[in-house]
């Protein structure tokens, strides 16, 4: 070796070129990051690879980017991508649509540039396109809106006002020992509705009452953990406020009447951001993260690594903790570049002081891949399936001596409440 000058392995050499590309993802701010070769085929791709093109990301590999879009917008993104692989130009909010092909196409705003250390190949940074007019917005759907007769939105609204569902409760746990660290409230539809849960939430949030309920799920999951509080020590649980909740008028204020014992249920209630991609005001978002956590409660950002807009929203959204979405980890899992972006992942969370959850966590073999990757925590069928009743005196999030005189005072106010 010549004094001076330093070489790198060839293995390092790869794993350096994963870092940039990962990188490049995470703060691209994007639904997909898609790395093209000279001839314009698709190398690799990363994020919303279903979402966007109805395709999972080992299927892209080798498939000419332009075949991916409709017919009329094939020219024109062939010639765009040519064009930056010959000169090196950038090109920006180029427009066009995936062609799924089991969905309406999905109108995208591109972003490309040539990356001279990854030997001259694309990257095509990929988003969502908003559009301007809610006629627009609508024309670019990934599926057409129901038309929801007037007596199913009645029902729905019924379910909400009476609180007539049930809850569930999955266990989050700790990869190491095992433990419980807390439990995930999951809504679920009484057997006389004679409709699934995915639908009922569906109906709710194309008819506006996403907001309403998810009030009245925090409500009743509050409402039985003061219940079992009056037992014993209660474990702590995650209670799911939809993106869409948090940008709604006035849905902060009504929260905060939910949490109106927040003394006590800080230490017994997370709360979940769950369809964080309809979060458009990050400013606004973090204002509402922040105003929970002043107050004692933590919060966490669902759906991670499901999109690259969710980097965008860690870097401006102070949180606790993260669910890394679980199709993310099943596709990581086929190679050991995916491996290396887990760990990658795992390594920002932990430096920005964030905990990280795996979600769908189902066989033994998940289990040793993310403590190889350094996830602290997982969620899925492997460590239970949701339960309507489960055995909820079993956390361990406060002292001894703190929760004797929670203790009192929460069956104080309860005592309160009815009246007693």
């Amino acid at each position: 070796m010549v004094q001076g000058v330093s070489t790198i392995s060839a293995t390092e050499a790869q794993l350096r070129a994963e870092r940039d590309r990962f990188v490049a993802f995470a703060f691209c701010g994007n639904d997909m990051l898609v790395e093209l070769d000279q001839a314009g085929a698709v190398r690799l791709a990363l994020g919303a690879t279903q979402f966007l093109t109805g395709r999972e990301m080992q299927e892209l590999a080798g498939v000419t980017f332009a075949d991916l879009f409709v017919v009329e917008d094939r020219a024109n993104v062939a010639d765009m991508v040519v064009t930056a692989l010959e000169s090196g130009r950038r090109f920006e909010n180029v427009r066009a649509a995936f062609q799924a092909t089991t969905r309406l196409p999905v109108r995208v705003e591109m972003t490309g540039f040539v990356m001279p250390k990854l030997n001259g190949r694309c990257l095509v940074a990929v988003r969502r396109a908003r559009m301007a007019s809610a006629a627009a917005k609508s024309a670019d759907a990934v599926e057409p809106a129901a038309a929801d007769s007037d007596d199913t939105i009645a029902t729905v609204r019924t379910v909400i006002t009476e609180r007539d569902f049930e809850i569930a409760f999955q266990p989050v746990v700790s990869l190491e020992s095992r433990g419980i660290h807390h439990m995930e409230a999951l809504l679920r539809m009484r057997p006389t509705l004679d409709m699934s849960t995915f639908k009922f939430i569906q109906i709710a949030e194309r008819n506006g009452l996403i907001a309403e309920m998810d009030l009245a799920m925090c409500e009743m999951t509050v409402r039985r953990l003061l219940e079992v509080a009056e037992k014993g020590r209660p474990c702590t649980v995650a209670v799911n406020v939809s993106g869409t909740s948090i940008e709604t008028p006035n849905f902060a204020k009504r929260l905060d009447v939910v949490l109106n014992f927040r003394k006590m249920l800080n230490r017994l209630v997370i709360i979940e951001i769950t369809d964080s991609g309809a979060i458009r005001n990050l400013r606004a978002a973090n204002d509402f993260v922040q105003n929970l956590r002043i107050q004692g409660f933590k919060v966490t950002l669902d759906d991670f690594g499901a999109r690259g807009a969710a980097f965008e929203q860690l870097r401006h959204i102070d949180i606790d903790f993260v669910k890394i979405d679980g199709t993310f980890i099943r596709e990581s899992r086929r190679n050991e570049r995916g491996k290396v972006f887990v760990m990658a992942m795992a390594s920002l969370c932990k430096q920005l002081g964030v905990t990280a959850i795996a979600e769908q966590v189902e066989d033994p073999d998940s289990v040793a891949f993310l403590r190889e990757c350094g996830i602290p925590y997982g969620q899925g069928f492997v460590f239970g399936k949701p339960m309507l009743d489960p055995d909820l005196l079993v956390g361990e999030s406060m002292s001894d001596v703190r929760w004797r005189r929670d203790s009192a005072a929460i069956k104080s106010y309860v005592a309160v409440r009815r009246g007693g």
